[in-house]
């Protein structure tokens, strides 16, 4: 289950538990119920509201090297659907950032098994 669930939710009162049982499964991956994330919820939370916006999420990490990897769609979606999905994340990506387009030096799609292609801004 932890391999194929990208979000887990737990109720704030029995988060020590969760901790406790699924800490090093869920942990290790980086799918711990995250308070900030919202995953984290109080006793009779409306998780429908929450379901939805975690459904629309996507998550950009750079780990060791100043480098984001994501996947931006799959195989059934259109190609406008993928761009959609591209400048979405660029977009929201840029806006964090403190000297916005500045700081991106370059930009590249790539298939899972293809080779990368630079997109031109």
């Amino acid at each position: 289950m932890a391999n194929e669930c990208s979000f887990f939710i737990a109720q704030a009162t029995i988060m020590p538990k969760v901790a406790q049982v699924f800490g090093k499964i869920l942990g290790s991956r980086g799918k711990m119920p995250n308070p900030k994330a919202g995953c984290v919820v109080p006793p009779k939370f409306a998780l429908q509201p929450l379901y939805d916006r975690l459904q629309k999420t996507a998550v950009l990490k750079a780990k060791t090297q100043p480098v984001i990897r994501a996947s931006m769609g799959i195989e059934g979606q259109s190609d406008e659907e993928v761009m959609d999905n591209i400048l979405t994340a660029y977009n929201a990506l840029i806006h964090k950032l403190p000297g916005e387009e500045n700081n991106i030096k370059n930009v590249l799609l790539k298939y899972t098994m293809g080779k990368p292609v630079e997109v031109r801004r």
